[in-house]
């Protein structure tokens, strides 16, 4: 193949996972959607939303990518788009209809390789158990008391040392994007505190873009990944970069997660020392 080592390979694997979700370690058609399922890097193996035989298909089109038949492969996929359309299967034809635009910004498997090079030479740079997360989160009950948190994943293991507590001096109330804005502003004024190589924050589109806007007024180039909760306030999407998500998934999780517990634990604190209101 054209890559000489396990770690070319799973690094190529988690770019063209982009493309072509797969499924990872999850039970076949065990009812229930697994995390890789809800960040759309599975197809739903799991779930029972894909059969056998269209997942032998998927590894089909996976391996003729990998061979360099990409004309086959994208003929392949314009067959199966207009039969899905003959059948009024639009969400199926149009989800095929990516792939083939996802597809025509590749040229050849070079430029996959190319990718890894540069990853593999920033890694090699830092070490790869070096990678440094750091996660955000504010606390607040109904705008009272609001409070930011950081904390910090080093190598996969959390770094306590590096936690830092933000009491907020805004009165936004309840504004958490605003809330986030204040907290990493004040995070940067502090360069001496190490830079992370990724940044996650709790939340969606709006914390995501926000972190990145204050990251671009201070010149900071750093990942920001948003970790989606569903109603129970349990992770169920990313938003942000695919590769970077699946190569950090466990980390990100325990980064969010820690940052959850610090803010909530911190905001507890805070208004226990505050005097009661008399009723």
């Amino acid at each position: 193949g054209p890559f000489p080592g396990g770690k070319e390979l799973r690094i190529a694997l988690d770019l063209v996972r982009r493309i072509f979700p797969f499924r990872s370690s999850c039970v076949p058609n065990s009812g229930r959607p697994c995390f890789d399922r809800q960040i759309g890097l599975c197809p739903g193996v799991c779930s029972g939303e894909m059969s056998r035989t269209a997942y032998a298909r998927r590894v089909q089109d996976i391996r003729l990518f990998f061979e360099g038949k990409k004309g086959t492969l994208v003929a392949g996929l314009r067959r199966r788009m207009r039969t899905h359309a003959a059948k009024l299967e639009f969400e199926e034809a149009g989800r095929i209809k990516r792939m083939i635009a996802a597809l025509a910004h590749i040229n050849d498997v070079a430029l996959i390789r190319d990718e890894i090079r540069e990853r593999s030479a920033h890694g090699a740079t830092r070490g790869e158990r070096s990678v440094r997360i750091e996660a955000y989160d504010i606390a607040h009950i109904s705008g009272t008391y609001p409070v930011g948190v950081m904390v910090a994943v080093e190598g996969g293991e959390t770094l306590p040392s590096a936690y830092r507590k933000f009491i907020i001096r805004s009165e936004r109330g309840n504004d958490d994007v605003g809330n986030l804005e204040e907290t990493l502003m004040r995070r940067l004024a502090h360069p001496e505190w190490r830079y992370p190589d990724l940044i996650a924050v709790d939340g969606g589109v709006p914390q995501k873009r926000r972190a990145e806007a204050v990251l671009r007024k201070h010149n900071v180039r750093i990942p920001v990944i948003a970790v989606v909760k569903d109603d129970r306030h349990r992770p169920k999407a990313f938003l942000g970069s695919a590769s970077l998500a699946t190569l950090y998934k466990t980390a990100l999780l325990l980064a969010n997660s820690e940052a959850h517990r610090f803010a909530v634990s911190f905001h507890r604190a805070r208004r226990d020392k505050l005097p009661k209101s008399k009723a």
